[in-house]
């Protein structure tokens, strides 16, 4: 009922931002979602990669996600969701990444490995973010502080400055302290109709497929961390005409990679989305559908990454 559901949506207030209350208790005690809804919050829009009772996440800051996501649906014209894809491949994300940061006067430093970086004591958050107001008196957009509190010392003995460090994992080699190794079980399949069909022109058969975590199976250990899996076709000029791509990508949640391949880590969440291809068919009613898709090629992997101390964790397919 109309009235009921607006004075149940009124009775939700927005958590503080220093309250200790955890996103899932919000999900399931304040806006009493089910198990199914929470799991669609947390792993589609949230980007969460841990099963639901190891996840740590405030709600204020789950809601703040929430809400970024809400604010880039249709963003990019009234059909889009809230998420954008390069063309050509992830080859584009690097050199759209380098033009954004230029912009911003980011500088980038090539061949030269890193030997040292010390972090100065941080301004606080009054010197870093500082809002504004113009002469009506209306908030505007705040000024983050240039402060330079992080030192950069190269191989060959140059000093760096700079207020923000971003580095790939190959540049670690001499600054292991404090730096957690991961590893993320990827795969590439290849095959020769999609999974899910799309009447969208742009991005044709574009899909982000999502298999939660499974908490009461802890003998399957490919399934206790969520996988994601992207379907890329000839849409974003990803693969050639007739053949779509499936990349998969699943945190490793436990010491498994000398035990098991990546195959066999990802191959059971791969098969349930096989699995669900075959009950779109049989729900089908055109015609012109008479098989499922077929596996083509494949490869899968295991890729280590590095993670900074207190650093969420976010497994997706196409990074």
């Amino acid at each position: 009922h109309p009235s009921s559901e607006a004075k149940a949506s009124s009775s939700l207030q927005w958590p503080a931002k220093d309250s200790e209350e955890s996103f899932v208790d919000f999900l399931t005690s304040k806006a009493k979602l089910s198990h199914e809804l929470q799991e669609i919050i947390l792993y589609t829009i949230v980007l969460a990669s841990e099963p639901q009772s190891t996840f740590r996440c405030s709600a204020y800051d789950g809601l703040v996600k929430v809400r970024d996501y809400l604010h880039s649906v249709s963003r990019f014209g009234l059909d889009r969701g809230a998420f954008i894809l390069p063309m050509y491949g992830v080859g584009e994300l690097s050199e759209a990444f380098c033009r954004v940061a230029a912009v911003h006067g980011a500088i980038y430093v090539l061949r030269q490995p890193i030997s040292q970086v010390c972090k100065r004591a941080s301004p606080s958050e009054e010197q870093e973010e500082r809002v504004q107001e113009d002469p009506a008196g209306n908030e505007t957009e705040p000024a983050i502080s240039m402060t330079r509190s992080i030192n950069v010392k190269l191989a060959s003995g140059q000093v760096l400055s700079a207020s923000k460090l971003i580095m790939g994992d190959n540049a670690f080699s001499s600054v292991e302290s404090g730096i957690t190794r991961k590893r993320v079980a990827r795969g590439i399949c290849i095959i020769d109709k999609p999974i899910v069909a799309s009447t969208q022109t742009y991005g044709e058969e574009t899909a982000l497929l999502v298999i939660p975590p499974q908490d009461e199976d802890p003998m399957d250990r490919s399934l206790q961390s969520v996988t994601r899996i992207l379907q890329v076709g000839p849409g974003v000029c990803a693969t050639p005409q007739g053949r779509w791509a499936l990349l998969a990508s699943s945190t490793v949640t436990i010491d498994c990679s000398r035990e098991v391949s990546a195959e066999e880590y990802l191959r059971p969440a791969l098969d349930k989305v096989f699995d669900y291809s075959i009950e779109l068919l049989a729900a089908s009613s055109s015609q012109d559908e008479t098989s499922a898709p077929k596996e083509l090629w494949s490869s899968f992997y295991f890729q280590e990454y590095s993670l900074q101390p207190q650093e969420p964790e976010v497994s997706i397919p196409w990074l």
